[in-house]
């Protein structure tokens, strides 16, 4: 009982002397190098043939900002800059936009309404 007893307390003993292992040595500070970010790849409007597409026109035109900004938010950018593309695009200036109803252009750009939207401008185009 004797040794049971003695072997308890050295072992509180030792677990109360028990000393910490020394903590790793920090790292070495960060150099600040500037943050650069890759480059997105080159969208359509980067062909030489863009400006002869139907996006391309549009892009081109100071009366269709807003219906660029919706096909930009509906994807069809590059739909519309296909070379040799025979399409004809029923285009609303930024005129007939602004007599839709108040907010109608600013939810249809919402990511939410993508496919109302896409659906919109797809029957504009035969």
């Amino acid at each position: 009982m004797k040794r049971i007893a003695f072997f308890a307390m050295t072992l509180s003993l030792l677990a109360c002397n028990r000393q910490e292992a020394p903590a790793p040595a920090a790292a070495p500070a960060a150099v600040d190098e500037p943050v650069t970010e890759a480059a997105p790849p080159p969208g359509p409007e980067s062909r030489p043939d863009f400006a002869a597409t139907v996006a391309g026109v549009a892009v081109a035109s100071k009366d269709h900002t807003t219906l660029v900004a919706a096909l930009k938010a509906a994807d069809l950018v590059v739909s519309l800059a296909s070379p040799g593309g025979a399409y004809t695009v029923f285009a609303p200036t930024n005129e007939a936009f602004a007599k839709l109803p108040a907010g109608t252009v600013e939810g249809l750009l919402k990511p939410e309404q993508l496919g109302a939207l896409q659906g919109i401008l797809k029957h504009h185009g035969a």
